[in-house]
């Protein structure tokens, strides 16, 4: 009883005691199509629990109402399996499907190509799975069919030749959401699917996470970004980009199109040289407003020098570097904000909090220029241009870090006094 549960619905646990209620409603078509079927099996082991799902997987198979399916953390021995294959081949009204860490007696879960063959399905994700030739096939043509929207694979073994996946995401003009991440592919299948991503005209959000793209690749980034006028939301985390791919990257700003508002680089060795590459960039770029730089090994120098370019920087509104030697840039990312950045409005820090007594002044110094940098950032989310007043800042910094009213309203009054806000 302890090792697994069943879910009614995303957020509402329960066990064995709703199953026969369950089983019923799947039969007569009358569950509640905006609750999730949820599974979440760390254990099938016991035998009545295995059974239990089989029942609620058979009952699923000829029914209608039932519009997302949620499965993940479950051993499927052969009877398990062949049901929810059986969901796959029967069910033609599942509109999203998420598998995420199944196991099957022979290794990972196969992906049947009835599963594409359902003209419902709009959402699929899939972590750890097997796409052989056939369910390839069968996902492209549910691609160019245009009525999945949203597809993200995490280390999923495509076995098989990707001309015709390619071709799918290249020509589907229904697809909002493509991700793949932790996939084992060639150069030359990388190359292929970067070509088709560049030519597709739907896609908003993508995301390449953790696929060793890196120099070799960069020239292929390049063109699927120049080339691609829709991109909205970009991730790249957790590859190999290094100061040279980030300086090819970000050398012309015209590679960029104004559709793009988010790029996350973060766990990528940028280092110093990348630092400068994208302070260059963003000098001249004013439609990206999201840049996540977690953990890309930049040093003082490189956080120093995106600091100090943060003036000319007027259109990135989230600027994240954690994990990063921001610490010493506080001064100039004060100074910068002071001085001629209306735009940004968010920017993380590493803790500054340190365990060597030698060290405590300086953090109460450094904690003392954040409280104001966080200031300046709450007038900029308010349309903050310039403050009146020498030292004004200071006082106003030490006054609204000790009211106990919301701050954000006091924010909102003082931006309507003419004697402190100019415009």
């Amino acid at each position: 009883m302890m090792n697994y549960c069943f879910w009614y619905g995303e957020s509402k646990p329960s066990d064995l005691e709703w199953l026969g209620t369950a089983i019923r409603l799947l039969k007569e078509n009358e569950w509640d199509g905006q609750t999730t079927l949820y599974f979440d099996g760390r254990s099938w082991g016991e035998r009545l629990r295995e059974e239990a799902a089989i029942s609620l997987l058979q009952a699923l198979q000829t029914n209608s109402s039932v519009k997302s399916l949620y499965l993940r953390q479950a051993d499927l021995d052969v009877k398990a399996e062949t049901a929810l294959h059986q969901v796959f081949e029967n069910n033609k009204h599942l509109e999203r499907i998420v598998l995420r860490n199944i196991e099957t007696t022979a290794g990972i879960l196969p992906i049947p190509e009835g599963l594409f063959q359902n003209p419902s399905l709009k959402e699929l994700e899939v972590t750890k799975g097997f796409l052989g030739s056939a369910s390839l096939a069968a996902l492209s043509a549910s691609l160019l069919s245009n009525s999945m929207n949203h597809l993200s694979l995490d280390n999923v073994v495509l076995d098989g030749c990707l001309n015709a996946f390619a071709n799918g995401i290249e020509k589907s003009e229904s697809l909002r959401h493509f991700s793949l991440k932790n996939m084992r592919l060639s150069q030359t299948e990388t190359g292929l699917l970067l070509e088709a991503i560049g030519k597709n005209q739907s896609i908003r959000s993508l995301s390449l996470e953790n696929l060793n793209l890196g120099t070799p690749q960069i020239d292929l980034i390049v063109t699927m970004f120049t080339t691609n006028c829709h991109l909205e939301k970009v991730s790249l985390r957790r590859n190999i980009i290094d100061g040279d791919a980030a300086a090819s990257l970000f050398r012309d700003v015209s590679t960029f199109n104004p559709s793009l508002r988010s790029l996350l680089l973060s766990g990528n060795p940028l280092g110093d040289e990348g630092a400068r590459a994208i302070t260059t960039f963003l000098k001249c770029n004013t439609s990206l407003e999201t840049l996540c730089l977690v953990d890309c090994r930049l040093g003082k120098v490189g956080c120093r020098t995106i600091a100090e370019g943060l003036k000319a920087m007027q259109g990135i509104r989230q600027l994240y570097l954690d994990s990063n030697e921001i610490k010493s840039s506080a001064s100039p990312i004060l100074d910068n904000l002071q001085n001629g950045n209306y735009s940004l409005t968010e920017i993380s820090q590493r803790s500054l909090t340190s365990t060597n007594t030698r060290q405590k002044d300086d953090d109460s110094k450094q904690t003392a220029i954040w409280l104001q940098i966080e200031m300046y950032l709450r007038w900029n989310k308010l349309g903050r241009k310039v403050l009146r007043g020498q030292r004004l800042d200071l006082l106003l910094s030490y006054v609204l870090n000790r009211v106990n009213s919301d701050p954000d309203l006091i924010f909102s009054f003082l931006k309507e006094s003419s004697a402190i806000i100019s415009r």
